[in-house]
């Protein structure tokens, strides 16, 4: 590239009156060179609210402008994003599912709870804003809205959250929320059990109560009034409750014992009823038992008639002996999950701590490439092999492969193809040999194909090498056969000659030895007949 000056395309070339750059000023030069541009696409953190927006460089820039000069001197280009005219595209969808929405008709509130393996938070409503035809619904913290039947609405959709639009102020405010409501609801239950316990109790304290009201109604409105000095009178279908009047009276002594306290009020004998302390003029005398005797609670003391009137020890209180039904339930979700799924909230972890342990990692690297041990806990490639790596490196092994496999086949079958007409030339040969040899035995007839297989040749020649035996054995006996003459003493000699060289070069020609023809069992033995 020219920086100043003009080169032509012959050669010829003018120069620059003046040319200033950073090594100097210069007059009447030609200046060339070349630019190296890089070109790097990363994610940077924008806030809408504030239209300002933060490069890698550490330089701030206004977010509206969509370019900026770094602190480095590399010039960066965005895109803004577009709000809309209701502005939802600010939002990010955290979560988009069912969710439970208790109303509490005593607070008039209603409180959003989820609970799941990921997700856990609890939020209350404050108010609603409509937006766009869309009611959000604000909650306790300003930041985090709800929106029901969200998936009707195209404007909301759940993406990929990224680490830098985590909020972890809002995370953790959200939990403390969580475990408030939490706690409430906690609380609220316990609540109502122990008032549904005592009121079931009471119901059957009331039930068991009426019960005897036709036979004891001065026990029944004691236990309705719940103290002492009341009477019942039952009319038809009612209790009539009366209270009476609260009289000073003494204890007497008498020698027999009786059910009821005997006192005297003035001038008057009278006794004082059990529970009730309701005044009778007569008591019920009863046997005195010094095991089981009649026990009065007078003020805090008990006593017992004997019939002297003396102390006795506290007898056992009977109580409900119902256990709480009510069990305090633990968030088990509470340390994984918030507003954010444990997945979101890795995203910010690794954006934090990826600064820290860049230098480890990179150590380790440059210590594993130049050959040295390294612990390679904690250190992976396989973001690096995604599938289309994979795949190349697959194609390139089996081409290779392949391209092995074919070399070798092309020069295995040189290798056979030669073997194979080397074949082809001792077929022919021995084909010719044993066609000549079954030629001399049976003439020129249909046995001659029996030369193409070595196996077959052999049979024949045995098979004509006997009746060639048999024939000169009948002709011997015969007669008519001559040992001495020298014909057959030489049709004999060369048949002995064929026979051995036929043995011999089936022999060299066959790949497995056939069995010798018996040669030396045929010709002896017309030896023994010349003798």
């Amino acid at each position: 590239m020219t920086f100043a000056g003009w080169v032509g395309p012959a050669g010829n070339c003018k120069g620059e009156t003046k040319y200033v750059d950073a090594y100097g000023v210069f007059n009447d030069v030609v200046v060339t060179g070349w630019i190296e541009i890089e070109l790097k696409d990363y994610t940077a953190k924008m806030s809408l609210d504030a239209n300002k927006l933060q490069l890698t460089s550490g330089t701030t820039c206004e977010a509206s402008k969509r370019t900026c000069i770094g602190g480095d001197g590399s010039t960066a280009f965005w895109s803004t994003v577009d709000t809309g005219d209701c502005g939802l595209s600010k939002y990010s969808v955290i979560y988009d599912g069912f969710m439970d929405k208790v109303e509490d008709s005593d607070e008039k509130d209603v409180i959003y709870t989820l609970e799941t393996e990921e997700y856990a938070f609890a939020l209350m409503k404050k108010y609603v804003e409509s937006v766009c035809g869309l009611d959000l619904i604000h909650s306790e913290h300003p930041r985090l809205l709800i929106v029901e039947n969200a998936g009707i609405s195209p404007m909301l959709r759940k993406t990929d959250l990224a680490a830098q639009n985590i909020d972890q102020f809002a995370y953790t405010n959200a939990k403390f929320l969580y475990v408030e409501k939490h706690l409430k609801g906690q609380l609220k239950e316990m609540y109502y059990k122990i008032i549904n316990s005592k009121c079931e109790l009471e119901r059957q304290v009331l039930e068991n109560t009426l019960s005897i009201a036709t036979s004891q109604p001065a026990e029944v409105a004691r236990k309705i009034m719940k103290e002492e000095g009341y009477t019942g009178v039952v009319a038809a279908e009612v209790l009539h409750i009366v209270k009476c009047t609260r009289v000073e009276v003494h204890i007497r002594k008498t020698n027999e014992c009786y059910e009821q306290l005997p006192v005297s009020y003035g001038n008057e004998t009278l006794f004082l009823s059990p529970r009730t302390r309701i005044l009778v003029g007569n008591g019920k005398q009863i046997t005195c038992e010094g095991r089981m005797p009649s026990m009065f609670k007078i003020g805090e003391q008990w006593y017992r008639s004997l019939p002297d009137i003396i102390d006795a020890p506290q007898p056992e209180i009977l109580a409900p002996r119902e256990m709480p039904k009510w069990k305090y339930v633990s968030p088990e979700s509470l340390a994984i999950g918030g507003i954010y799924s444990e997945r979101d909230t890795r995203k910010l972890r690794d954006l934090i701590v990826f600064p820290l342990e860049k230098g480890a990692v990179l150590n380790k690297i440059l210590r594993g490439a130049t050959g040295q041990q390294v612990n390679t806990d904690g250190i992976s490639i396989s973001p690096f092999l995604n599938e289309k790596i994979l795949h190349e490196i697959a194609e390139s092994t089996w081409s290779k492969i392949s391209a092995g496999f074919i070399k070798f086949g092309s020069v295995s079958a040189g290798i056979i193809g030669i073997f194979m007409v080397f074949r082809l030339i001792k077929l022919l040969v021995d084909t010719a040999i044993h066609s000549y040899a079954l030629y001399e035995l049976y003439g020129f007839s249909i046995l001659l194909l029996g030369a193409i297989w070595d196996s077959v040749t052999h049979l024949l020649m045995h098979l004509g090498h006997q009746r060639q035996h048999r024939e000169h054995r009948v002709a011997r006996n015969e007669g008519n056969y001559d040992p001495t003459a020298p014909n057959e003493q030489e049709e004999l000699e060369l048949m002995r000659r064929e026979g051995q060289r036929n043995d011999i070069e089936a022999a060299r020609t066959t790949r497995r030895e056939a069995p010798p023809i018996p040669s030396r069992a045929l010709y002896p033995q017309l030896k023994r007949d010349e003798e």
